[in-house]
């Protein structure tokens, strides 16, 4: 089975741990990937796709990634061939590995840290009928450099601590990402609230759809 992510911290963690669906992890992860993209943050990143094929729908993100860090490195089972991406390289995982099962991403730098690490559960959304992951989102350090220990082992690679931090400069980072989050969490509220509005005008045009055509008409025009 190998190295797990989640599964080093997931009790020691156990308040930071969230079920999210797809769409709330994807938020997540954009935010993480934007705010290296946008400040230019020259490092090591790490990111879980669970298999190849899961990756080119992030293709044109990644190549902006790639062409800003050190290195981009893309885990995943080699379920299709991947992509020739300067920057970019694919680490192959066993089905079997249990990081086949895991979404996860770090960055790990003087100036940005953040890691977000979730394992695949088997119960599905109940509104999208998606896959749902239990998952950690972390800016603590400990949960960070724990993280970033296991994939220099997983790399075999030896691991260098940060010694400084700039703490004001990630809370500028955290600050920008949480506004973001919050500008299309309303976004998002928004489109939602209009769905379930036309939702409503559509079943009450079916419960009146029966009715003589002129009660109809009248109906349809109240609505």
């Amino acid at each position: 089975m190998g190295i797990s992510l989640f599964l080093s911290i997931e009790d020691q963690y156990e308040s930071l741990r969230r079920v999210n669906t797809i769409p709330m992890m994807n938020l997540i992860s954009h935010q993480i990937e934007e705010q290296v993209i946008n400040h230019q943050i020259s490092t090591d990143f790490f990111a879980g796709f669970q298999r190849f094929s899961n990756f080119p729908e992030q293709l044109r993100r990644y190549s902006r990634l790639g062409s800003v860090c050190r290195r981009v490195y893309v885990l995943g089972v080699p379920d299709c061939e991947p992509a020739n991406i300067s920057g970019i390289e694919f680490v192959e995982l066993a089905p079997s590995s249990s990081l086949a099962q895991e979404w996860f991403l770090l960055v790990n730098t003087p100036t940005f840290w953040a890691t977000l690490v979730a394992r695949e559960v088997p119960e599905k959304d109940l509104v999208t009928n998606s896959r749902q992951f239990d998952a950690v989102w972390s800016y603590d350090v400990e949960v960070v450099e724990r993280i970033a220990l296991l994939l220099s082992q997983l790399m075999e690679r030896p691991y260098h601590p940060i010694r400084e931090r700039d703490y004001a400069q990630q809370n500028f980072h955290i600050s920008e990402m949480n506004s973001c989050i919050v500008d299309q969490l309303e976004e998002i509220n928004t489109l939602s609230q209009r769905r379930w509005s036309r939702m409503q005008t559509l079943q009450a045009f079916s419960a009146i759809s029966t009715q003589r055509l002129l009660q109809f008409l009248q109906a349809a025009a109240q609505v």
